[in-house]
């Protein structure tokens, strides 16, 4: 019969908060009213009082755990909102220059920061306009972009070079000499790929 009683008073307590003994005393209570009377082979409990002590020493080590415990749980937490912010960061934000200014706009401490008047916030309205995905050089862009990565390496090279005579033709040598080093710069890329 003690042997019943007690995996009964194991399973209750081992659900139940150490440091809430009147807790854990009514859990054990309402668990022996919903199975009384219990009947064993040679009697029948009708009947169970019960008192739980917690030592000291188990009390110390059950609050260091539960502080243990919520640490754990914040720190998890905390994990996962860095996470949630880097992906939003990564996909929603810095998808463009003009997106993470008004991000940090909008999020900076407002003793460190103001809000741009005059000729800033003129630029940063054109910043954004100029960035906004339905933009017609975006759009430009992605479309050359899809284009580029379709050429085979002679037409990409034929193309470097025509647009290399096209800078030196309106005489912005400086964007000639770009293309020649970035040109070059490829081309060794690609015999240093193509040799390991």
């Amino acid at each position: 019969m003690i042997q019943e009683t007690r995996v009964v008073v194991e399973d209750v307590l081992s659900r139940s908060d150490v440091i809430d003994c009147q807790l854990a005393r009514q859990d054990l209570g309402a668990e022996f009213a919903r199975r009384l009377p219990l009947r064993l082979s040679a009697a029948t409990v009708v009947r169970v009082g019960n008192r739980i002590e917690v030592d000291a020493a188990c009390r110390e080590d059950a609050i260091k755990l539960e502080s243990l415990m919520r640490q754990c749980r914040f720190e998890t937490l905390a994990r996962d909102q860095a996470r949630a912010r880097v992906k939003f960061l990564r996909d929603e934000i810095l998808a463009n220059p003009a997106d993470a200014k008004l991000y940090l706009l909008a999020t900076a401490d407002d003793r460190f920061s103001e809000i741009p008047q005059g000729d800033a916030l003129s630029q940063l309205i054109a910043e954004v306009t100029w960035w906004a995905p339905n933009s017609g050089w975006l759009t430009v862009a992605r479309l050359v972009h899809d284009y580029l990565l379709k050429l085979s390496d002679g037409q990409a090279a034929d193309l470097v070079k025509a647009f290399t005579a096209a800078a030196e033709a309106i005489g912005d040598r400086h964007f000639a000499e770009t293309l020649r080093a970035e040109a070059k710069r490829g081309q060794i890329d690609q015999e240093g790929a193509a040799s390991s």
